[in-house]
This record gives structure tokens, sequence and C-alpha cells, in this order.
């Protein structure tokens, strides 16, 4: 009887001692590859987390991540998106017992409005307020818990479509060795924030030299828009080898940090704090500090 009851409780054991293992700890990791299931090789820079709760990370070049997750979540899905791919959501019940979880996206084609223009001479105009302030800021930081941090406002364009020919903003503070961003345009109605307009990603690299006006040539994407649209960066990677110097005063504050300047009484803002996290309107009288160059 000792012997069966023995084999009983070694089985019991073999199939709830990972659980076990969560429940015996506030929080978990979750190790991930993200994969093209057509090619068959990494995805670089998905964002991945469980949307609305502010719980999320970036993947890196070569398609890893990791993720600290509390057991409050372990029910919840992990959802991972990226432009060009349809989106994936999984349990996180899933994925909290493998040491590494291989997650496959499938290509798509994403079709975006038709937009018909007439031969004609453009006029170029400038939307959004240029600053160069230094006393008020907003600003990325090499925390990996706030990758995905994604800021940005509201352009008013007009009814007819027009071609947003760059995107600007004012570099007032930069440590790090360089910062890999992306550039997103969301559908924006009725106060709410739609899906992406973009059909593929468009990033950009901030070196530690970059300091003033910087100017993200958007040219070659051939990007025609029209009405409101919320145009956001967001912080895929900070790059930095060096820690705070201890010859200047409140370093360890802002030797990781790239402070981007804020504008007075601009148009709305809007943020989310990490990847796939929940849009929050800010209610400042600043803005950042981003204007576009149009062709109309």
């Amino acid at each position: 009887m000792k012997t069966k009851a023995l084999i009983a409780f070694l089985i019991f054991s073999t199939l709830h001692g990972s659980f076990l293992k969560i429940y015996s700890q506030t929080s978990f990791r979750v190790d991930g590859v993200i994969i093209d299931t057509v090619t068959n090789l990494p995805i670089d820079f998905a964002n991945i987390g469980i949307i609305g709760k502010d719980l999320g990370t970036v993947a890196n070049d070569s398609g890893h991540f990791h993720l600290y997750i509390e057991n409050k979540f372990l029910h919840d899905s992990l959802t991972v998106a990226r432009l060009g791919y349809f989106k994936k959501s999984i349990k996180i019940s899933e994925l909290a017992n493998e040491r590494i979880n291989y997650i496959y996206l499938i290509p798509r084609t994403i079709e975006l409005d038709q937009v018909q223009i007439e031969a004609k001479k453009f006029n170029t105009k400038i939307i959004g307020k240029k600053t160069s302030t230094k006393s008020a800021v907003m600003y990325f930081s090499s925390d990996s818990t706030k990758l995905g941090h994604e800021f940005g406002i509201i352009f008013h364009l007009p009814h007819n479509p027009v071609l947003i020919k760059d995107f600007n903003f004012h570099i007032s503070y930069n440590r790090p060795d360089s910062a890999k961003l992306s550039l997103n345009i969301y559908r924006y109605s009725n106060d709410k924030i739609g899906e992406s307009q973009l059909d593929k990603p468009i990033y950009f690299t901030i070196r530690n030299n970059d300091i003033g006006d910087y100017k993200v040539d958007l040219s070659k994407y051939k990007i025609w828009r029209s009405q409101d649209v919320l145009i956001t960066i967001e912080n895929l990677k900070i790059y930095i080898s060096h820690g705070p110097d201890p010859k200047v005063k409140f370093d360890n504050f802002s030797y990781d940090r790239i402070l981007i300047s804020l504008a007075l009484l601009g148009s709305k803002t809007y943020e989310r704090k990490v990847s796939l996290g929940k849009w929050e309107k800010l209610s400042s009288i600043y803005s950042p500090g981003f204007w576009i160059t149009i062709l109309e």
C-alpha cells in the first residue's frame, strides 16, 4: 500500500511540479524566439505583450526576447505583433514551463486605402510645432522593462491625401552609443486610436553625436494620408557601453537617456509605456515637439 501511494505521489509531482514551481514564486520568466513560418528565419523587433496591461517588451534583432510575468497574469494571453505579419496570441500558461518558446508568425500583405493622385504641382507645408527647448522634455532610456515605450501626437492633415515627406524632432540631450527606434502612424478618429497605417516597419537609428534637429526622411515610403493620424516614435533598443560618470553630478539618472524637446500648447499627446500597452492621453500643456513636411 505504501508503494502504491509513493508511485501516485511521484506521478502527481511529475505532472504538476513545474506549475508548483510557478506558484511558489511571485513571477516567472518567459523566453522565446519569433520566427517567420515561410523563411524559417528570426523576425526582428516584434512587439510582445499583454494587450492593454502595460506588460510587454520588444524582440531584439535576432528575434529573441524574455519577459518577467507575475503569476496573476498566468491565465492571460501574450500577443506577438509586427507589421507585415498576422498577430498571434498564446496562453501564458502554455509558455511558462518551456525553456525556450519558438513562436511562428505568418506573413501577410497589409492592404491600405488606395489613393488616386492627380498630376499637378505640389506645395510644401510644415505641420506641427518646431521647438528646441531644453527645459521641457520627454525621454527614452535603456531600461529593458520599457522596451516598446511609445509616444506621439495627433496631426490634422487635409481632407485630400497629402504626401508625408519627412518627420522631425529636436534632441536636447543624448548619451547612449545609439538607439534603434521605429516611426508609427495610426488611424485616429473620434478620439480613438485605430490600426497602423503602414504596410512595413520604418526603423531609424539615433547615434551618439546626434544633437539638435533630427529628420527621418520618409520619401522612399510614399506615405499618402489624409485627415487625422497619430504619429509616434517607439523605443526598440538603446545600446550603451558605459556607466554613469562619477565626476558628473546626477549622471546616474541621465547617462542612458535621450531627451526629446517638448512644445508648449501643441497637439493632443498619447503615450503607452511598454510594448502593446494601454494608450494614455496626456493632459500636460506640453506635447512632443514633432513636425512633419507634407506635399499637398
